[in-house]
Order: C-alpha cells, then sequence, then structure tokens
C-alpha cells in the first residue's frame, strides 16, 4: 500500500492555483451576466438554451472537474479516511470527489443565493442521497457532442454550473484566502480599539473549517450569488441571511 507521501507523488497537486481557479470563475461570471441582457434571468427563460451556453457550461464543467482532482491535494484533506487511496487513483470521477469532499464540507447542505430575487441553489444537494450533481450529466452530454445535446445547455443548468463553481471558491480553504483578500468576504470589524479593527482575527477566524467562531455576519458576495457562512454561536434564518446579503437592507 502506498505511504501519504507516495500518493502525493502520483499527482502534481502543486498544479492547482487558487488565484487562477478564480479568476476563471469571475470571467465565467461575467459573461453570463453579459449574456443575461439578452436573456434575462427569469423563470420562463430557464429553458432557453444556445450554443454559447453550451461553450460556457463546457468551460465551467472542466474548471470544476480541475478544481477536485487538483484541491483532493489540499493538506486540509488529510485526516480524511483512505485519503491516501483516492489521491493515488489516475482517473478519479465525481463519486470519488463526493466521498472525499462531502465527507469534510458537507456541501450537500450548502446553500447559495442568487442575488437578483434571492431565491436558492443547493448545487451538491444530490450527493447527499449518493448521487450525481444535477447538471454534470448534461454537462458530459455537451463535452461529448455540442451539436447533437445543444437543447442540455440550458440557462438554468449553466446557472446551476456556475453556482456550483462559486460555492466551490468560496467553502475550500486554499481558495478563500483570495476571496478575503479581494474583499468578495468582506472584513468584519471585530475590534473598534485596534488600528486594523481586529483584521488579523478575522482573517484567522474565516479561514476555518465551518461553522465560523464569532458572532460576526461573515458572507461571501459576487455580483450574482451571495452565501452566507455558519456560525458557532448564531443560526440564521433565511430573512436573517437574505438581510445579510441585500443591498437595500444593509449587513446585520
Amino acid at each position: 500500500m502506498a505511504t501519504e507521501n507516495e500518493a502525493k507523488l502520483e499527482f502534481d497537486f502543486t498544479l492547482f492555483n487558487p488565484e487562477l481557479v478564480w479568476e476563471q470563475y469571475t470571467t465565467f461570471e461575467e459573461e453570463f451576466i453579459h449574456y443575461l441582457r439578452y436573456v434575462p434571468l427569469e423563470d420562463e427563460h430557464y429553458n432557453v438554451y444556445s450554443m454559447q451556453l453550451g461553450n460556457l457550461l463546457n468551460n465551467i464543467g472542466s474548471i470544476v472537474d480541475s478544481f477536485l482532482n487538483n484541491a483532493i491535494g489540499c493538506d486540509c484533506l488529510n485526516d480524511i479516511q483512505n485519503i491516501a487511496k483516492f489521491r493515488q487513483k489516475k482517473d478519479r470521477n465525481m463519486e470519488d470527489h463526493r466521498k472525499v469532499f462531502e465527507n469534510f464540507y458537507n456541501l450537500s447542505k450548502k446553500e447559495i443565493f442568487i442575488l437578483k430575487d434571492f431565491s436558492k441553489i443547493t448545487p451538491f444537494s444530490n450527493w447527499k442521497e449518493n448521487q450525481a450533481i444535477e447538471w454534470w450529466g448534461k454537462y458530459t452530454d455537451i463535452k461529448h457532442d455540442r451539436f447533437k445535446n445543444r437543447k442540455e445547455a440550458t440557462l438554468k443548468t449553466t446557472l446551476d454550473a456556475l453556482g456550483t463553481l462559486f460555492l466551490l471558491n468560496v467553502i475550500h480553504l486554499d481558495t478563500r484566502a483570495i476571496l478575503v483578500r479581494d474583499g468578495i468576504i468582506p472584513s468584519v470589524v471585530l475590534n473598534p480599539y485596534s488600528p486594523t479593527g481586529g483584521r488579523e482575527i478575522f482573517i484567522r477566524m474565516s479561514l476555518k473549517k465551518e461553522p465560523l467562531d464569532g458572532y460576526g455576519s461573515i458572507y461571501a458576495k459576487t455580483r450574482l450569488f451571495g452565501y452566507v457562512f455558519e456560525s458557532k454561536f448564531r443560526k440564521l434564518n433565511d430573512n436573517e441571511k437574505i438581510g445579510i446579503l441585500s443591498p437595500y437592507l444593509g449587513n446585520w
């Protein structure tokens, strides 16, 4: 049986670049928002499909696949049962990723908000039942035959895929640091008497696995999506989360 060190040598996990991953996400989000200028994000448009959406879905799916394949080498996952076996495996599939990332992050329960109307997406909900991510099969259909399966690339499918990549960036500890640095996860004043407002404490706290320490509301927010982190000391309902993310109600 391969040791942990031997297993890591089977795959170059140093190729995982959190900054590049987030850059790819922001590019995809900008492209999707541009598309919404012509096909607004409304329920009646969810079944609209196009080759442009097919291209975007294919790119998002490829990055999600690369993300999971590389992020599995993160040191934070070292205590996952059989992690060496998963890291050593050359042809990891989504079921392998489910066993690792669901185990550590409990992704099937993580909800994100679409900021346009504050409806929710639970990208990995199917993992709770040991099933595939709902949009993943449509992505693989598009990947194998873009023309024959072009109707699979709908507005809703692409939205769900993009939401999945957003959530992965927000949840995974290696990429979260980039979001803190860039203000996607805004700082919370933890110490008003400190020249930095206690930012160093906030950074340490925000880069830990959920639920987070502290009473302050910590969230991630782009133009399209929002996510409110779980707290050890304060359980929020949906209305409270919307209040935190809403530009009109302010941050509670």
